[in-house]
């Protein structure tokens, strides 16, 4: 995954993985979005007990790029 122009550039098969987590197509998103529906994500996981896929959910948010303006 690539920021480019603020712009999320998912690479390989990261935008279906992506898609497939957010139960959400995904078009134009800022990594700031991203990180915050991956976020939302991760805590609905965790409110329904599955903790594993809670902790991938994390792993995913975690290699969004920060990026500072």
């Amino acid at each position: 995954m690539q920021v480019i122009n603020g712009v999320v550039k998912f690479e390989s098969n990261e935008k279906d993985i992506w898609e497939k987590l957010l139960e959400r197509t995904l078009d134009t998103i800022t990594p700031h979005v991203l990180r915050e529906l991956g976020e939302a994500r991760v805590k609905e996981l965790q409110d329904e007990d599955n903790h594993m896929w809670a902790r991938m959910a994390a792993q995913h948010v975690a290699d969004i790029p920060n990026i500072l303006h």
